[in-house]
């Protein structure tokens, strides 16, 4: 019995120590391999470590730091919790959960952390630098700035990085001459550091960039083989069709107003001239004459809007002033706000709604008839309309497609102009040879259902007016030099309606010059 009892104690000697020891061995091999950057072999020996001692929290806090290495951040933020719940003093673990929650994207918990490891005094200065870019992340921008300017006081050696990451904060605030500065400051500190070689990146980027203006001047010429839009059958009207040339001239001023973060506001104004060249023409009777088509078209816009990653928020405000035959003839205000998301990649979808304010001139047909309208042709009129569409880029955003679908309403002063209409488009842009060449399709139809029997053609079809819109057009586009791009054109408008007069069809052949300064 001795005998047995000092045999059983050799063996529990023997044994115990392995037991005891056995552990502290893996972990002493894997710190020797983890020093050695064989990630992988470390981590094999520390969780064999952390089977045999799982509450020690040297094992977990090397296992965080292996998988942070590996760049397995779940795992790491997983076993650095697990180290502060061991060991609420491991002061120093804070800033690396706070690192790798950073990794896997969860800002607000990371900001939480890196706050608590700087309340502790834990890494000062490499602390604030991980705030900043947290910050960064929660858009959060001004406090970032003042996290990296803390950080490279702190420590000196952080200027170069912490004087780039608050210049590429200035890029995304939109505040450019800053950002030029801070990244030239960069490249004279060191120009051979990478931060400087960074810094010449960005700055070329800046150059590239559009300026805060805009201004485009555009002259063409355009043959139109219906001027005034006459019948197809031409027996019901006064009027024989009629083909001219017009001069086209047009100017495009576009201001950005204002430009912070995701704020941004754009003015702008239009000016569009028609000239035809014949400033009358005679009726079949031939004495009296059609005054001249001549148009003069004036807009003014203001757009604000908000931009994220992923999608534009903009609400268009505008106002447009038309004469015809330099007569003041309709003014439109224009509310239309408008959200453009991504879908996923290159696939974008669009919401909008539209509302529009026409008047027009109420002596405009005294003064050209002679007469005033009949009350129910009056045009003065409140249109909305509600639509969606769809949009893909491609060729690096040169090239484009869309799809749009939209509904309106347009409840005139006079009943023969109430109606309601469904309108479905689509558009081509194709590039060529590095986006000098461009093609450009569109095609359209529209239906126009009139609500109320029409006060002078009462006796037609299906008792209401009924109008099917429809629009092709063809575009060719070559930039001769960088500002200057030469386009020829075709359209082919048509009206089918089931009151004869307004059915009509038109083509127009365009040649046109445009100089973008």
């Amino acid at each position: 019995m001795k005998k047995l009892i000092f045999l059983v104690g050799v063996v529990f000697f023997l044994i115990c120590p392995y037991s005891v020891f056995a552990a502290e061995d893996f972990f002493g091999r894997g710190i020797a391999e983890f020093k050695a950057e064989n990630y992988e072999e470390a981590l094999i020996l520390f969780e064999r470590a952390y089977r045999e001692k799982p509450t020690d929290p040297q094992i977990t806090s090397y296992l965080g730091l292996t998988h942070r290495e590996i760049q397995n951040y779940s795992e790491a933020v997983k076993f650095f919790k697990e180290t502060l719940k061991l060991d609420p003093k491991a002061a120093d673990v804070k800033f690396l959960l706070a690192d790798v929650l950073y990794g896997i994207g969860s800002y607000e918990e990371a900001l939480t952390i890196i706050e608590a490891a700087i309340n502790e005094g834990v890494r000062p200065a490499q602390s604030n630098y991980l705030k900043g870019l947290i910050l960064i992340k929660l858009k959060k921008n001004t406090e970032a700035v003042e996290a990296f300017k803390k950080a490279k006081e702190l420590d000196t050696s952080l200027t170069q990085q912490a004087d780039f990451q608050i210049a590429t904060v200035y890029v995304q605030k939109k505040e450019f001459k800053k950002a030029k500065e801070a990244f030239k400051g960069l490249m004279t500190v060191d120009p051979t550091s990478d931060w400087a070689l960074f810094s010449k990146d960005y700055l070329e980027a800046i150059e590239k960039m559009p300026p805060p203006y805009r201004l485009i001047l555009g002259v063409g010429l355009q043959y139109d083989d219906n001027a005034l839009a006459n019948p197809i059958d031409e027996s019901l009207v006064d009027i024989t069709k009629q083909e001219d040339w017009k001069r086209l001239y047009s100017l495009l001023g576009e201001y950005t107003v204002y430009e912070k973060g995701p704020w941004n506001m754009k003015a702008s104004y239009s000016l569009n001239i028609t000239q035809h060249d014949k400033s009358d023409y005679n009726k079949k009777n031939g004495t009296e004459k059609v005054f001249s088509q001549d148009t003069v078209s004036h807009t003014f816009s203001i757009m604000p809007s908000y931009n994220t990653e992923t999608s534009v928020t903009s609400l268009l405000l505008s106002y447009n002033y038309l004469e015809v035959d330099y007569i003041k003839y309709k003014q439109s205000f224009t509310i239309s706000p408008s959200y453009t998301f991504i879908i996923k990649g290159n696939n974008l979808g669009q919401v909008f709604f539209k509302y529009r304010k026409d008047e027009f001139n109420f002596e405009y047909n005294k003064r050209k008839f002679g007469a005033y309208l009949n009350k129910a042709e009056d045009r003065d009129a409140s249109y909305f309309s509600l639509g969606v569409g769809y949009i893909y880029t491609f060729k690096k955003g040169n090239g484009l497609f869309n799809v749009r679908l939209e509904g309106d309403i347009n409840d005139a002063d006079g009943p023969n102009w109430d109606y309601a209409g469904v309108k479905v488009s689509s558009g081509l842009l194709y590039p060529f040879i590095d986006n000098k060449f461009r093609a450009n399709i569109f095609a359209e139809a529209y239906r126009q259902n009139y609500s109320n029997v029409h006060s002078i053609y009462k006796k037609i079809p299906r008792n209401t007016r009924k109008d099917d819109n429809y629009t092709a057009q063809a575009s060719l586009t070559y930039t001769i030099l960088k500002p200057l791009d030469i386009s020829v054109g075709y359209t082919h408008l048509k009206t089918l309606s089931n009151i004869a007069v307004y059915e009509y069809k038109k083509n127009l052949y365009t040649l046109s010059l445009e100089y973008r300064f």
